[in-house]
């Protein structure tokens, strides 16, 4: 009898790990794939995936935080809510509170990507390990622009992403990512999504800092 259970015990424990792992690169993917289709009119041939994120700064979670507040300061409402509907979830969701503060406390621990299970169609996937991509841009304003210009020509590439983990809890998921584009085009943003009807949506983008 208990090798029976056992083997539906490890069945379920890799069926959950590869139905996470399937969420999270579509989730990649989706983020990806919707940067492509509003920015750029015409395809593309490259983009650059750096392969761990690193948190080579600091990012600053501290206002963005206060919506996983029991009582939310008015600072936080003002700044990232947006109309009513979003002020009774906000606040009244424990779990959106949760997925959040989940992120935030445990913001480590930043999965390698594989590129070959990402589903970006007709655009050619460069992975570069953080170490190669940082040093490319990491010397400063002037540098970061001249770098960015010899890492997209050398790759081809129109701009470069980083993922961190994503967190999950019952149908809610959150992330952290950030891109370039240019000595002045990057940001970095907290997003919040939903699953629903089977399919993730984003049920609000955070921008924590662009340039």
């Amino acid at each position: 009898m208990q090798k029976p259970i056992l083997l539906l015990l490890i069945f379920s424990l890799n069926f959950c790990f590869s139905q996470t792992e399937k969420d999270t690169y579509g989730i990649y993917s989706d983020i990806i794939n919707g940067l492509v289709k509003d920015w750029f009119d015409s395809p593309i041939e490259g983009i650059i995936i750096v392969e761990q994120y690193e948190e080579k700064y600091k990012q600053d979670f501290s206002l963005i935080n206060e919506l996983t507040f029991d009582t939310i300061p008015s600072t936080a409402l003002s700044w990232y809510v947006q109309d009513s509907i979003e002020y009774r979830r906000f606040t009244n969701d424990k779990n959106i509170k949760k997925i959040l503060a989940d992120l935030f406390s445990d913001f480590k621990n930043h999965p390698k990507i594989q590129s070959d299970l990402l589903n970006i169609p007709k655009v050619k996937i460069n992975k570069l390990t953080s170490k190669k991509y940082y040093s490319y841009i990491n010397r400063g304003k002037k540098w970061k622009k001249k770098g960015w210009k010899k890492l997209s020509e050398k790759y081809n590439a129109k701009f470069a992403i980083q993922f961190s983990t994503i967190k999950y809890r019952e149908n809610y998921a959150s992330f952290y990512y950030e891109y370039l584009c240019g000595g002045l085009c990057a940001a970095g943003s907290v997003v919040l999504m939903e699953k629903m009807g089977g399919e993730w949506t984003v049920l609000r983008e955070f921008n924590l800092w662009e340039s």
